[in-house]
């Protein structure tokens, strides 16, 4: 969706984009492209270490490598990541978009 653009809902409402400030709309995208910046990364990260310990020590070294990378992403990695990188929800901007019957 591009800032101003109007939006067509499945329930047959359509939202007007115009009337969003627009330094505010990039800040809430940025947020969006860093979510999907860190599943992207956490799913390298995943693959990688299954890989790397499917070929240092075969099938098992996997079977067991992958869901400790998991366990690790998101235990550790995703928490430091969360409060390094990205702001709380109280901290964006909220939007109010009036809604209408087309």
């Amino acid at each position: 969706m591009k800032l101003g653009q109007t939006v067509q809902c499945s329930c047959g409402r359509a939202y007007d984009t115009s009337t969003l400030p627009a330094g505010q709309f990039a800040q809430v995208r940025a947020h969006q492209a860093k979510g999907r910046l860190y599943v992207r990364l956490g799913f390298v990260f995943v693959v990688a270490v299954g890989v790397m310990t499917g070929l240092a020590w075969g099938f098992w070294g996997a079977a067991l490598g992958v869901p400790l990378a998991g366990l690790i992403w998101f235990r550790l990695v995703r928490r430091w990541f969360m409060r390094t990188f990205v702001p709380s929800p109280g901290e964006l901007p909220t939007f109010e978009l009036e809604a209408s019957n087309e």
